[in-house]
């Protein structure tokens, strides 16, 4: 009874600010495209609970030492929609979960998926705001970077194992819990 949609892979007709397919930009190469870019998009439906699964999809434009980011989730937010889940993309990075995305999707429950003590300081400050502006509870499966998530209190609950949500066969609930 579930309901799968691929919202976008491969960048494909995505553009960058100058207008240039993302798919089209060199990738593997040192000032090339970013793989997260090229992220698989899911929307899972399951009676009335709707799930955002898109890896590393990339939220923000910007250049590092090494690869072109691009901001995939604003060209794709409308087509994803509202969601009762969103498994935070890349992990709370700087690069995504920009606030057109949330804004969009406005999430009841956002997942972090993060290492504890990880050497890339996920999750970043402005994925934990953005979720935290349109009222998500945030679930993170490590207490990763308390230095950003200390201040949002209550909207944030370290699990310290896995994250496992339940949704009845009707779809119109869901509990979070750790194994």
């Amino acid at each position: 009874g579930a309901e799968v949609q691929i919202i976008m892979s491969d960048a494909l007709g995505c553009k960058d600010s100058s207008g240039k397919l993302v798919n089209e930009c060199e990738y593997g190469v040192k000032g090339g495209a970013n793989e997260n870019d090229f992220s698989v998009c899911l929307r899972i439906a399951y009676g009335d609970f709707v799930y955002s699964t898109c890896g590393d999809l990339s939220g923000n434009e910007y250049k590092s030492s090494d690869y072109y980011y691009h901001d995939i989730e604003s060209q794709v937010a409308t087509m994803m929609g509202e969601v009762d889940l969103y498994h935070v993309n890349h992990h709370g990075s700087k690069s995504a979960t920009n606030s057109k995305w949330t804004k969009t999707l406005k999430p009841t429950v956002s997942v972090f998926s993060c290492g504890k003590d990880s050497e890339y300081g996920h999750p970043s400050a402005a994925p934990l705001e953005n979720l935290n502006s349109v009222g998500s509870e945030m679930y993170l499966t490590n207490d990763c970077n308390s230095a950003n998530t200390d201040q949002y209190g209550s909207k944030v609950h370290i699990m310290n194992d896995d994250v496992v949500v339940t949704v009845p066969s009707s779809g119109s609930t869901f509990t979070v819990a750790n194994s």
